[in-house]
């Protein structure tokens, strides 16, 4: 078995690519709990009080904070490997490109909640 786990391919050992999954599936276990659990809690908590500061709070969190912090973790993850230059530029590319997609949708939110 051990052999199996330190073939090398694309300059990475099976092992490091088993790990490589298990890291995003972990990932991947926790933000589901944080919205299942937490932010349930949370929203249970906040529709008891009076003002709408707290419900956009949430709100920006479950649509922008959670899912980008899912795609940083993974990103950082899958740096881990071994990879091509050009890999890792395209990486940090789709990654810039993923970054300003969610900071443009947090400020247009934003925008749309202070004219209405």
């Amino acid at each position: 078995m051990d052999s199996l786990l330190d073939q090398i391919y694309w300059g990475n050992t099976v092992r490091s690519y088993l790990m490589v999954v298990a890291g995003i599936l972990i990932t991947w276990v926790i933000i589901r709990i944080i919205r299942r659990v937490a932010l349930e809690r949370l929203n249970d908590w906040i529709s008891k009080t009076s003002t709408s500061y707290d419900d956009l709070l949430l709100g920006v969190g479950q649509n922008y904070v959670l899912p980008y912090a899912y795609m940083f973790i993974n990103y950082q993850i899958i740096l881990g490997l071994h990879l091509n230059t050009r890999v890792q530029k395209i990486l940090a590319v789709a990654m810039a490109v993923i970054t300003t997609y969610f900071v443009v949708r947090l400020i247009n939110h934003l925008i749309q909640i202070s004219v209405n």
